[in-house]
């Protein structure tokens, strides 16, 4: 088996919000009921606007927490934050995230994160989470109605640690790409606005804050890989009798 990990370090560049409601029976009263009445097609735009907006009403976004009730993350949503950004970075065709068939069996069955829970540490001198609070509008038949969200937060310069392992060879410069793409894009609610963007760093080891220089291998996968020219056809040779 031809693996390959590496180690980062992520220090959030903005707030980042929560990732999780904070009523524990919205997914039960909310999400599995909107499920269902999808597929009963019962509900309108302007009605599922609305439910949205009395979900969110209900509880507040928090984040994770492991035993010790420090804040987390799971290993999966950065596996969700790299099918977001493959996604986007592969619609410029230059771009080694391009040239990446499939991203999404790849990043499934290739690509694996770790470890499960990801401890998020505060900046030095703060103690607790904040909370950040704004409006969510929907446009109605009666007119525009607006909600208030409530999240908690993390601060800027609070950082993790994770690990990435590849089991191909040829995706480096692709999670590169990924990496720097989490300046503008990364973790959290309310990323639109621009929050939950952090720098990713490689890293030594878990832990550590010594930066290593990324090494790109010079092979790419088969579906970069260069053909080799095809002969143009053209008449036979004559041959003399």
């Amino acid at each position: 088996m031809n693996s390959n990990t590496k180690f980062y370090h992520a220090v959030f560049t903005s707030d980042c919000l929560g990732t999780k409601p904070s009523d524990p029976y919205v997914h039960e009263t909310f999400i599995a009921g909107k499920e269902r009445e999808a597929m009963k097609d019962e509900l309108d735009a302007e009605e599922r606007a609305l439910a949205e907006l009395d979900a969110l009403k209900k509880g507040r976004l928090i984040f994770h927490r492991d035993e010790n009730g420090n804040p987390i993350i799971y290993d999966y949503m950065l596996k969700g934050f790299l099918k977001e950004a493959f996604r986007s970075l592969s619609r410029d065709p230059k771009n080694p995230c391009a040239k990446i068939k499939a991203f999404i069996k790849i990043i499934d069955g290739c690509i694996f994160t770790g470890p499960r829970q990801i401890p998020i540490h505060l900046p030095e001198g703060v103690e607790k989470t904040g909370v950040c609070e704004r409006a969510l509008r929907a446009q109605t038949a009666m007119g525009e109605r607006v909600a208030l969200a409530s999240s908690e937060t993390v601060p800027e310069g609070s950082e993790f640690w994770f690990s990435v392992t590849t089991m191909i060879p040829g995706l480096d410069r692709a999670l590169a790409e990924c990496w720097e793409y989490a300046q503008f894009r990364f973790l959290g609610g309310w990323r639109n606005s621009g929050k939950g963007t952090a720098k990713i760093t490689r890293v030594k080891e878990l832990g550590s804050t010594e930066e290593v220089a990324e090494e790109f291998a010079d092979e790419e996968t088969e579906d970069t890989a260069e053909q080799p020219a095809k002969r143009k056809p053209g008449r036979p040779k004559k041959t003399e009798v």
